[in-house]
């Protein structure tokens, strides 16, 4: 059997070790696995994948009705909490391996890339009042800030390492609220700078 994991969003291969799993035979409500001797005897009921982002079991599963559970998410990834379940039958038709003799069930199981959001609260003294002669001053959150959210390095996809956003994109573009806050969109993991580009109404913008 071949497992390949593979990112939710993009569908590439995610070519990042260390994704983990176990397989259970649903009819049996038992976790399979098997001895392998080589290079010492040991029981074998886990796989991890390799820098491929596949890996294969070294012995064949018997016709039955089994789930794929995800043990450890790649790095870079959210752990997937579904189970994926499969069926092996004698009567379908699968791949082999070169030999032409080895039959390989490919199962693919899919995870989200882990993504973040910036917030950005801009604050300054509002003159609220006018009191026996004074100004009276209050610090309130600001609404119409506008903010450029660029990369500060070149983002790159978890999966296969090619690039989403070059240093210096521009990838989003806030305004604060009421409240004086905004919130970008969801973020792939890399170094971000967030830049005024415009001050709220009434109020002086420092270069």
């Amino acid at each position: 059997m071949k497992i390949v994991k593979k990112d939710a969003e993009t569908d590439k291969t995610i070519l990042v070790k260390g994704a983990k799993f176990k397989i259970k035979n649903l009819d049996t409500n038992e976790y399979w696995g098997y001895w392998d001797w080589n290079p010492l005897p040991h029981y074998v009921d886990s796989w991890t994948t390799d820098e491929t982002g596949t890996v294969m079991t070294n012995n064949e599963l018997k016709a039955g009705n089994y789930q794929l559970e995800e043990l450890n998410s790649p790095k870079g990834y959210l752990l997937s909490e579904e189970p994926i379940k499969f069926k092996i039958t004698t009567n379908a038709v699968y791949q082999t391996l070169p030999d032409e003799e080895t039959v390989v069930i490919e199962v693919i199981q899919k995870d989200t890339s882990v993504k973040g959001q910036i917030n950005v609260e801009k604050r300054g003294e509002v003159l609220t009042s006018f009191t026996d002669g004074k100004f009276i001053y209050e610090e309130k959150g600001l609404a119409g800030a506008e903010y450029d959210v660029i990369a500060r390095e070149d983002i790159l996809n978890p999966a296969d390492k090619s690039v989403i956003y070059k240093a210096g994109t521009i990838v989003d573009t806030i305004t604060t609220n009421s409240e004086g806050k905004a919130t970008s969109k969801l973020l792939p993991l890399g170094e971000f700078s967030v830049v005024e580009k415009k001050a709220p109404n009434r109020i002086c913008f420092k270069y």
